[in-house]
């Protein structure tokens, strides 16, 4: 089974994907498209999302409705349930979760800073696993 690995909002989920040709990107507006490019232009990664960068200008309703990540699903050719989202926002997981998705949780605030009740309020909205540190990922999927 091929799963596609959908990246959202935060920069730091850039700087570790090792991952092929399935991978795309969402962000909840397309204004946010432009610094995004430049982080991956400068990571060289730019070329891993080449006409795979959606937001929620590709459809009729933002977060937390599963549109976007139900979109760009189709854009690629994959199934939703063969989709693991990785996520660090309550509206995102809900979308995710909604589109019928595997959700990862990423609560990278630590716990003096409220990472504890990110941790719960991200599972709580649907992430199956919640993690804060990015290094974890390839060993979660």
């Amino acid at each position: 089974m091929q799963t596609s690995i959908l990246f959202a909002n935060k920069i730091t989920l850039y700087l570790n994907i090792i991952f092929s040709d399935r991978l795309f990107l969402t962000r909840p507006h397309k204004i946010a498209l432009l610094p995004i490019q430049m982080v991956l232009k400068l990571t060289g990664l730019l070329d891993k999302f080449d006409g795979k960068l959606y937001s929620a200008n590709d459809v009729s309703r933002p977060k937390p409705f599963p549109d976007v990540y139900l979109y760009a699903a189709e854009q690629m050719n994959t199934n939703p349930e063969d989709c693991a989202v990785i996520e660090d926002s309550v509206t995102g997981v809900q979308a995710a979760y909604a589109a019928g998705m595997t959700v990862f949780g990423y609560a990278h605030q630590s716990d003096a800073c409220g990472g504890l009740r990110q941790r719960t309020a991200l599972a709580e909205a649907g992430a199956k696993i919640v993690f804060n540190d990015m290094q974890q990922l390839a060993q979660l999927l």
